[in-house]
């Protein structure tokens, strides 16, 4: 994983100073119980799934604990469409017992059941309310879970069971005990950096042949780098930073000047 450094610098109370943070150059993740779907209203003629764009941008998007809309004719989310939508529901399955597991599918229209990026069951085109199951062998651990589903007309039915060591052998809905989704933290606010005292200076080891700061290639990495309190070189021979050079050198100071 690569660390990046940001800075920012400020003056504050008579004093310098800079605030620093670390960056981790890659999205953080937690997790979450229950599925993340997209719903989406359609302007009708859907007969199977692939006539959905689940890549189109979503009418409404949500988080559900688990799948068990039984027969009805009221919309899956709020101030929803009742005919003609299709949803996704994407997450992670997890299985705290492995062994021999019954999915069951329940769709009225269709549906699609896909575990681990494969289909299991395929439901899908217009029917009325029908179940179809599979029996698989399932490992202890997450695995990747997603759901596809559209409704045309009438009645609208969705129900995803499960019957094996998690359920206790019995047949039931999967609920969020068993069901989570990732959650990016990119759009957290960043937590407030501590300031630090100081403002950060590059130091630049030079060749001789230098008459004016449009000669020194400040871009170029620094020779040594340190955060100074002040600016308060009084004429001297020592050199401005440890072990450092006395002659033909030259340095960057940063920051920001906070006025109060």
């Amino acid at each position: 994983m690569e660390i990046r450094n940001t800075v920012d610098s400020f003056y504050d109370s008579g004093s310098w100073s800079n605030t620093s943070k670390l960056a981790l150059n890659e999205e953080l993740e937690a997790f979450s119980s229950g599925l993340m779907v997209k719903f989406f209203a359609l302007s009708g003629g859907v007969e199977r799934l692939s006539d959905v764009d689940f890549s189109q941008a979503a009418t409404a998007t949500a988080t559900v604990s688990e799948l068990d809309y039984a027969t009805t004719r009221a919309s899956f989310w709020e101030n929803g469409a009742t005919d003609n939508f299709a949803a996704k529901f994407e997450g992670n399955l997890t299985v705290n017992e492995g062994g021999t597991y019954t999915f069951f599918l329940t769709s009225d229209d269709g549906s699609m059941l896909y575990l681990n990026g494969k289909p299991i069951i395929d439901n899908d085109l217009l029917h009325a309310t029908r179940t179809l199951d599979v029996t698989v062998e399932l490992q202890a651990g997450t695995h990747d879970l997603e759901l596809r589903y559209f409704e045309a007309e009438g009645k609208q039915t969705l129900q995803l069971e499960w019957a094996g060591p998690d359920s206790g052998g019995a047949r039931s809905i999967i609920t969020g005990a068993n069901l989570g989704h990732k959650t990016s933290t990119d759009d957290a606010p960043d937590p407030t950096p501590e300031p630090v005292s100081g403002l950060l200076a590059s130091f630049f080891e030079l060749q001789g042949d230098v008459e004016r700061l449009s000669d020194v290639d400040f871009s170029q990495a620094a020779t040594a780098t340190a955060t100074v309190s002040e600016l308060d070189y009084a004429t001297t021979r020592a050199s401005f930073w440890e072990n450092g050079a006395t002659d033909n050198f030259a340095a960057k100071f940063e920051g920001n000047l906070t006025v109060n």
